[in-house]
């Protein structure tokens, strides 16, 4: 799978994941994930206009996932990830843990899925920053190479339900909410609904709701089959902003 993602203010991010099928229901899977901005104009106290010079950010992610599905209806997994962030000169390295279930309820086509992500422990930018402070033996102020202060990982917390409204021989209504908390911001929950014709063409819309950016989304897809098994799976999405440019991701998906 490959996935591309035009997030507000010239921010891309890219995704690739292989999923390989092991033995007695398991899987294991290697992903990578770059985010990325375009070169930012550098300035400071006194050039507020611009030094001339230029910098960029970037985030990487390499993770490696291992799930089982334990019986017909309950299935969980975990991701080890490593993490770089790089802002100009100044780069920060973390180890982070993401855990997740699936669950069949047995009601018909009802199933619930959980997710924790991010966890781990505090992380800190590598190396020091001068920084003007005052001398407590002359009361000069003195310049003094300062360690950043460490912070807490964004955790996420998901709790999602999916079921299907209408379930025919050529299309399908599919219904699904979730709750996202994480710990740094207010909760909100995300609606979506999902129509499927002949397996084959997927139309979608969305809505968030108690989230400061975005509200409504749409997308479709489209899942060609091929005799030999092989199967190739296209997606678009656009998300509307409310003060930003709306992001749209492009994800396209190959079953060998």
């Amino acid at each position: 799978m490959v996935s591309h993602i035009r997030w507000p203010a010239d921010i891309s991010y890219d995704i690739v994941a292989v999923s390989l099928p092991l033995w007695r229901h398991q899987h294991l899977a290697v992903s990578y994930g770059g985010l990325q901005t375009e070169p930012l104009l550098e300035t400071t106290e006194y050039m507020p206009y611009g030094t001339g010079n230029t910098f960029t950010y970037k985030d990487q992610v390499l993770g490696l996932t291992w799930s089982l599905r334990m019986t017909d209806r309950f299935s969980f997994g975990t991701t080890v990830k490593y993490v770089r962030e790089t802002l100009a000169d100044v780069g920060m390295t973390a180890v982070l843990f993401d855990f997740g279930t699936y669950y069949l309820t047995g009601f018909r086509s009802l199933r619930l899925s959980s997710s924790f992500s991010n966890f781990g422990r505090q992380a800190r930018p590598d190396g020091t920053y001068k920084k003007l402070v005052l001398d407590e033996q002359t009361g000069d102020e003195v310049e003094a190479d300062l360690n950043y202060q460490p912070f807490s990982p964004p955790t996420l917390f998901r709790l999602g339900a999916a079921y299907e409204l209408v379930e025919a021989d050529n299309q399908q209504l599919t219904v699904a909410i979730q709750l996202t908390h994480p710990a740094d911001n207010a909760e909100f929950y995300a609606f979506g609904v999902n129509y499927t014709f002949r397996k084959a063409l997927c139309l979608r819309a969305g809505y968030m709701a108690n989230a400061d950016e975005f509200d409504l989304t749409f997308g479709a897809g489209f899942h060609l089959r091929f005799r030999s098994g092989r199967q190739i799976r296209f997606d678009y999405a656009y998300t509307q902003a409310a003060y930003l440019s709306s992001p749209q991701r492009i994800s396209i998906g190959f079953s060998l």
